[in-house]
């Protein structure tokens, strides 16, 4: 139930529209596509990961819209968490700090374009 309910919340703050349908194929060629659009940089300082997300302004000329951060997968989240933006250097940034022993498998969302516009993920890699 919990995991339906973060899912909701998802569509819902992507403004997701009951009319729009995105099949998981177009969503893997949105992906394939546009992944390298998407900057995560990754630095551990100390006992922390720094966590640096970039993002066009526009992509397929659709506008950015929001990041999201995913735990575990999408189809399954354990969390899901919407992250604020910034604009600095015509890019859409975001960031996060976590502790390195908290470290799991996250996914970044990053949407595009009002109504039916589209979401590339991205998985943050630790190293």
């Amino acid at each position: 139930m919990l995991k339906g309910y973060i899912l909701l919340l998802i569509f819902l703050s992507f403004g997701a529209q009951a009319g729009c349908s995105i099949s998981d194929e177009m969503r893997e060629q949105n992906n394939f596509k546009y992944a390298g659009e998407i900057s995560i940089d990754v630095r551990l300082i100390e006992q922390n990961y720094s966590v640096l997300i970039s993002a066009p302004k526009t992509l397929n000329s659709e506008p950015f819209v929001g990041f999201h951060l995913v735990g575990d997968s999408f189809e399954n989240p354990v969390f899901a968490a919407p992250l604020a933006s910034f604009e600095e250097d015509d890019k859409f940034k975001t960031w996060f700090v976590i502790d390195a022993g908290l470290i799991r498998k996250h996914l970044v969302i990053t949407s595009f374009g009002e109504d039916c516009g589209f979401d590339v993920t991205k998985e943050v890699v630790y190293q």
